[in-house]
């Protein structure tokens, strides 16, 4: 299972790398319309989570309007979260019924969930749809279904969300495995001897971030720094930069200035990876999120930069288009995995 999340994660990082160079490439801006509905699904999703909402909408729209239904879906939630007017309330359901109809299962989802402005018939049916679209998806990801089958019947059926997610647990699926954790991490489950809660919670956390699932790195960071284990906490941050994520970018720039907590001393000053990270984060986070931490790394950017000598900027430059040929940045959230 791990294997194989792992060559689909690598093969989806170079299809975003070749779809932003066809969009981006040789200084050339492409238009949404001269690019295939994937291709804009692909550029619109990943401008999203590089907090560049506004350029992602104009990709995922046309998209959306040219039949991919993952596209609607996501350009329906982009109006529900951050336009707040009734004509984008109402476009957001003209896209979410768009991507529904389309089969997308999390647009179905949020029908029979979230949607109180149909009727209970019409949110029953959706609910039926999606129930009998995850069934079928069942033989492709039995993890993940398992998951999902599991909150479906979270209000209804305790006993059988429960026996869910412990199939999905099985399955190694790390929403399941950071979903057991959250819930032990809040005083639920019976434990009896002195320590076990915390071993159990810790073994979950790792067994997900092995799986290069971002938000369980995260935790796992969390928990090593807690118990004081900052060089295997170092470790995993580097795990997690490596694997796209834009946050870390910031975080080891400040590690390796010299500029982060204490507890990292140990690492040793390098100002010129340091500035490559910065320049990348700079590069590739949009002004709509992170604001603060923005201005802290471009504060930080000018003052490296103003002291780094040629041959450091040279060299910092080089470790900079390597991570940049090799990596796509973003930032994990729930909409990523749609």
């Amino acid at each position: 299972m791990a294997v194989l999340i792992s060559i689909k994660r690598h093969w989806y990082v170079h299809l975003f790398i070749f779809f932003s160079y066809l969009a981006y490439g040789n200084g050339v801006s492409y238009e949404p319309s001269q690019l295939s509905s994937d291709q804009a699904f692909v550029i619109g999703k990943l401008m999203r989570s590089q907090f560049k909402n506004r350029e992602a909408q104009r990709y995922l729209k046309y998209s959306a309007d040219n039949g991919h239904s993952y596209a609607a879906y996501l350009y329906a939630m982009e109006l529900l979260i951050n336009h707040k007017d009734d004509r984008s309330m109402y476009k957001s359901r003209e896209y979410l019924l768009k991507a529904a109809n389309g089969d997308n299962r999390d647009a179905m989802k949020h029908l029979y969930q979230e949607a109180n402005w149909l009727t209970d018939n019409e949110r029953n049916i959706w609910g039926k749809r999606y129930y009998n679209t995850l069934i079928m998806f069942g033989k492709w990801n039995p993890g993940k279904v398992f998951y999902e089958l599991s909150e479906f019947h979270a209000d209804d059926d305790e006993e059988l969300s429960r026996y869910y997610l412990v199939k999905s647990i099985a399955l190694s699926y790390p929403r399941a495995l950071m979903k057991q954790a959250d819930s032990y991490m809040k005083g639920y489950g019976s434990f009896y001897l002195p320590g076990e809660r915390e071993t159990v919670i810790r073994k979950l956390y790792f067994s997900a971030a092995k799986l290069d699932y971002i938000p369980a790195i995260k935790k796992y960071i969390q928990l090593l720094e807690k118990n004081g284990q900052f060089n295997l906490a170092f470790e995993w941050r580097q795990r997690a930069l490596n694997l796209g994520d834009i946050t870390s970018l910031a975080s080891l720039a400040f590690i390796y200035s010299g500029n982060f907590n204490q507890n990292y001393s140990f690492v040793e000053v390098n100002n010129a990876k340091a500035k490559a990270y910065l320049q990348l984060y700079i590069d590739n986070v949009g002004n709509e999120k992170f604001i603060a931490l923005t201005e802290k790394v471009e504060g930080l950017y000018a003052h490296i930069l103003d002291r780094l000598p040629q041959e450091q900027l040279t060299y910092s430059s080089l470790i900079e288009s390597e991570l940049e040929k090799n990596i796509e940045f973003y930032n994990y959230d729930l909409y990523w995995d749609i």
